[in-house]
C-alpha cells in the first residue's frame, strides 16, 4: 500500500490525503513541497466552483492489468483532495516534478523529468489552474538534452524574487459578500455557490433604529446611522458584535464611510449653526478630527479613495442641485485634516450629481448625474472631473434609477473593475443590487460609453437603498497592508506604512509581524501609532529566512508594544547604495480563535526602485535622452521616463499638478506630503526650467545655513539630488538665490545631473 501522508511540524496531525485501496499506484519521489498560498481562491464559471490552489505535485503510475504503466505527472489539490492527471501521456514517463515557483499565486511552472528520446531530459511545462479541465498535450519546453545525455530533474525547490513583493490578495466574488438594512435589522449576505448568488443571508442584529450602512473594504468594521434627532453613527464588527454608539452630538451626523482599511470612519455633521461639515474618528477611538467645516449647503454622501490621500463629497447648491467635490486629505497616525480648497469636479448647474466614491486605483470616481435628459445614469470620471463615460444605462429604453455605486472589493481579473449599485427592475416592480463589470480600458473611448456588463442581480433589497460590499471576513483574522514608496535614491532615508487591523469579533493573545527586507537595506526605527519604540522592542534577523536577507520581528500582546488591536506601523529605512529593482514581504502570524495557528500574507506593494533621483513632475523626455547609471545621456526608445531635466512638457505637467493640488506617487507615500509647499515647489520647478547657469544652493543640515553647490547646471532644466546626503535624517533645504530657511520637500536642487 502507498499513500501520501501530511504531518505537523512537531510531528502531530498525520493526515493520509490519498487513502488508495488496492491494487494501490506507485509514487515517485515528492521532490517539491506544496505550492501553499492560504486563502488564494479561483472561481470556475464553467464548473460553478472555487478551487483553493493549495496544490501538491508528484508523479504517479497506475496498475493497469498486467503490471504499472507509465509515470505521470500529477496535481493534488491538499484542501479538496482533488487529483488531476496534467501530463496524461501513456507512452512517456514524466516523472520528478517541481514547482519552479512554490509561492506564484497562479502559475504552475514546473520542471519535471521525461523520456521522449535516447535518456531522460529535463523539461518545462507551465499549466495555469484552468488548464486542469483543458490541457490536453503535455511536454512543452525541453530544457536540455542531448541524443548522447541524459539529465534528470530532481530536488529543484527554490523560491525565487518573485516571492518578495507580493501586491495583492486576490478576491474573488465568492469571497465578497454584502452588508445591508432591512426593517431595522443588518443582514449580511455571503456568496451561494449552489445558486452562483448572494443568497446565504443573516440577521446580526436586533431590530431598532437604523440607515445609511457603511463598511471598510476589508470586511472588518461596519458602522451605520442610528437614532432620530440627533442622529449618530454607531459601529459594530462584522458579526453583528461589539454594538455601540461610535460619535454623537447635539446636532444630526449621518452618511458614514469607513476607510478601506478600517481605521477610520468619516462622516457628515449638521453642525450647530446651520452649517454642515465632515468630520472623523480613528475606528479605536480618540478625538474627533475636523476634514471640512462651516459649508452653508447641505453635504449629501462623503468617500475616501483607498490611500487615503482625497475626499469625495456631494453637495446642494443653490439651485438645489448637487454637484461633486473633492479635497486632498492629510493623515498621520493619530489625526486626519482636510488641505487646500475643495475643487468642485462636475459644475454641472442643471445637474444632479450624487453618490461618488472612488475606484481602487484611485483612478476613476463613479457616481450618479441626470446630465442627459433628466435621467439617472452611472457615470465615472477621473478625479479632475474630466473623461466623463457611462457606466449603466436604462433597461431596454426604461429609467432604472439607480444610486450608490461602488467599486466592488474584487480584484482578480486585472482587466475588468466590478461594481455594485442599487436598481429598479421596471418589469417586476422591484428594486435590488446589481453586480456588474467594464473594461478598465475602454475599448471605444471617443463615444462616451463604457457600459457595464450585469452579471448578478442579488435579488437584495435594502429599506433605505444603501448597501456595502466587502471582502468576506473570516472571523478572528488579522490583516495588514503595506504603503511604500515606489522609488527612491540610493543611500536615503525614508519610511513607509504597514497597516494593521485585528478583528475586535475575536482578538488573539498576541501576534507578531514578520517583515522580510534585503540585508542591503538598514532599519533605522520603528513607529507604532506615531509613538518610537525603543530598539529592544523589536527584533532583526540577519540572513533570515534566507541568505541576503533580514527578518524584522514586532511582538504585539496585552500591554506590550501598545497591545492587541488596529496598528499603524511606520518603519524607516536606509535605502542601499546600488541602484536596482528590490522586494519586501512580510506576514502575520496568530492564533486564530485561540485554535489554528495562521499566518496572513501583508498585502500592498512590496517592491520598490531604486534609482538615480527625480522630480515626481519629471515624466517626460520627448528627445529620448535619458542618462545612463554612469550619467551619459543615451537613447534607449523611451520617451516617458525622468530624464533629469524639467522640459517645456514637464513645466506644463507641475503647472496643472499646482493648479489641482495633486499629490503625486514619489519620495514617500505621496509628494508632497503638505500641498501648502506648491506655491514654492512650482516657482522652484520654473527656476529650474528657466535657468541656463545658475548654481543652486541647499540646506545641508537642515537648520537654515545655506551652502553653494558647486556642480554648475550642463543643460537649461537639469536637478540634481540633495535628499539626506549627509544622513542626519533632516532633508536638505532647496534654496534657489540662498535665501534662508529655503523651502522643504524639494528633495533636490540645481546642477549637473548625478547620483546621491
Amino acid at each position: 500500500m502507498q499513500d501520501i501522508y501530511r504531518i505537523h511540524m512537531n510531528g502531530t496531525e498525520i493526515v493520509n490525503l490519498t487513502n488508495n485501496t488496492p491494487p494501490t499506484p506507485q509514487y515517485g519521489r515528492l521532490v517539491s513541497t506544496w505550492r501553499y498560498r492560504d486563502d488564494i481562491t479561483f472561481f470556475d464559471y464553467i464548473h460553478n466552483a472555487t478551487y483553493y490552489l493549495t496544490e501538491l505535485i508528484y508523479s504517479k503510475r497506475d496498475w493497469q492489468q498486467y503490471g504499472y504503466g507509465r509515470w505521470d505527472v500529477y496535481s493534488f489539490n491538499v484542501d479538496f483532495g482533488t487529483e488531476v492527471n496534467l501530463t496524461k501521456t501513456p507512452d512517456i514517463d514524466e516523472y520528478d516534478p517541481c514547482f519552479g515557483n512554490i509561492a506564484d499565486f497562479w502559475r504552475g511552472d514546473m520542471f519535471y523529468s521525461a523520456s521522449l528520446l535516447a535518456g531522460p531530459d529535463v523539461w518545462r511545462a507551465n499549466y495555469e489552474w484552468y488548464d486542469w479541465y483543458t490541457v490536453s498535450n503535455s511536454l512543452k519546453d525541453q530544457w536540455t538534452g542531448t541524443t548522447s545525455t541524459t539529465e534528470n530533474a530532481g530536488m529543484i525547490d527554490f523560491i525565487p524574487s518573485t516571492f518578495f513583493g507580493i501586491s495583492e490578495k486576490i478576491i474573488t466574488i465568492p469571497e465578497t459578500r454584502f452588508f445591508y438594512i432591512d426593517g431595522g435589522n443588518i443582514y449580511r449576505a455571503d456568496y451561494d455557490e449552489n445558486t452562483s448568488n448572494w443568497n446565504l443571508t443573516q440577521t446580526i442584529t436586533t431590530p431598532a433604529t437604523r440607515a445609511e450602512i457603511s463598511g471598510a473594504k476589508n470586511g472588518g468594521v461596519i458602522a451605520y446611522t442610528g437614532g432620530i434627532s440627533p442622529t449618530y453613527i454607531t459601529k459594530l464588527n462584522h458579526d453583528g458584535t461589539g454594538e455601540g454608539i461610535f460619535a454623537s452630538d447635539t446636532v444630526d451626523l449621518r452618511n458614514s464611510f469607513v476607510s478601506a482599511d478600517g481605521r477610520w470612519i468619516i462622516y457628515v455633521k449638521e453642525e450647530s449653526g446651520g452649517t454642515y461639515g465632515i468630520y472623523g474618528k480613528l475606528t479605536s477611538g480618540g478625538a474627533e478630527q475636523t476634514i471640512l467645516s462651516g459649508v452653508a449647503e447641505r453635504i449629501g454622501e462623503v468617500a475616501l479613495n483607498d490611500d487615503m490621500t482625497k475626499v469625495v463629497y456631494s453637495k446642494e447648491e443653490s439651485s438645489g442641485k448637487y454637484d461633486i467635490y473633492i479635497r486632498d486629505i492629510i493623515i498621520t497616525a493619530t489625526t486626519i485634516t482636510g488641505s487646500g480648497t475643495p475643487v468642485n469636479i462636475t459644475n454641472s448647474v442643471n445637474a444632479d450629481d450624487r453618490f461618488p466614491s472612488f475606484s481602487p486605483d484611485g483612478q476613476l470616481i463613479i457616481f450618479v448625474s441626470d446630465i442627459w435628459d433628466n435621467t439617472s445614469r452611472v457615470f465615472t470620471m477621473d478625479m479632475n472631473g474630466n473623461g466623463l463615460t457611462l457606466v449603466v444605462g436604462d433597461e431596454d429604453g426604461n429609467p432604472v434609477n439607480p444610486a450608490w455605486p461602488f467599486f466592488g472589493p474584487v480584484n482578480y481579473d486585472e482587466s475588468n473593475y466590478y461594481i455594485s449599485y442599487i436598481s429598479d427592475n421596471p418589469a417586476a416592480g422591484t428594486r435590488t443590487i446589481k453586480v456588474a463589470s467594464f473594461p478598465e480600458t475602454d475599448p471605444t473611448p471617443d463615444d462616451g460609453e463604457n457600459l457595464a456588463t450585469l452579471l448578478y442581480d442579488t435579488e437584495i433589497s435594502p429599506s433605505d437603498d444603501k448597501y456595502v460590499w466587502v471582502v468576506k471576513r473570516e472571523k478572528g483574522t488579522i490583516v495588514g497592508e503595506r504603503r511604500i514608496p515606489e522609488r527612491i535614491g540610493s543611500d536615503l532615508n525614508f519610511t513607509y506604512q504597514i497597516v494593521i487591523d485585528t478583528d475586535e469579533a475575536s482578538l488573539p493573545s498576541s501576534f507578531t509581524l514578520n517583515e522580510i527586507l534585503p540585508n542591503t537595506f538598514n532599519i533605522n526605527s520603528i513607529s507604532i501609532d506615531g509613538i518610537l519604540i525603543p530598539g529592544a522592542n523589536y527584533s532583526v534577523f540577519n540572513n533570515f529566512p534566507y541568505s541576503g536577507l533580514q527578518t524584522l520581528k514586532i511582538f504585539f500582546y496585552s500591554g506590550y508594544n501598545y497591545g492587541i488591536k488596529d496598528h499603524l506601523i511606520e518603519i524607516t529605512v536606509k535605502s542601499p547604495s546600488t541602484t536596482g529593482n528590490y522586494s519586501i514581504s512580510g506576514n502575520i502570524k496568530y492564533l486564530l480563535n485561540g485554535t489554528f495557528n495562521r499566518e496572513e500574507n501583508i498585502s500592498g506593494s512590496g517592491k520598490i526602485s531604486v534609482s538615480p533621483p527625480f522630480m515626481p513632475v519629471d515624466i517626460y523626455d520627448q528627445n529620448d535622452n535619458a542618462p545612463d547609471s554612469n550619467g551619459v545621456r543615451v537613447s534607449n526608445g523611451n520617451t516617458t521616463e525622468p530624464n533629469g531635466i524639467i522640459d517645456d512638457y514637464d513645466l506644463l505637467y507641475a503647472i496643472d499638478c499646482w493648479t489641482l493640488d495633486k499629490q503625486l506617487s514619489g519620495y514617500g507615500p505621496k509628494w508632497p506630503s503638505d500641498i501648502s509647499n506648491w506655491d514654492n515647489i512650482i516657482l522652484a520647478v520654473i527656476d529650474i526650467w528657466a535657468s541656463q547657469g545658475k548654481k543652486g544652493y541647499y540646506d545641508p543640515t537642515g537648520g537654515g545655513v545655506n551652502a553653494n553647490v558647486n556642480n554648475t547646471q550642463k543643460e537649461p532644466g537639469e536637478y540634481v539630488f540633495i535628499g539626506d546626503k549627509d544622513t542626519d535624517n533632516l532633508p536638505e533645504i532647496y534654496a534657489p538665490d540662498g535665501v534662508t530657511p529655503g523651502y522643504p520637500e524639494m528633495f533636490w536642487t540645481q546642477g549637473e545631473w548625478a547620483n546621491p
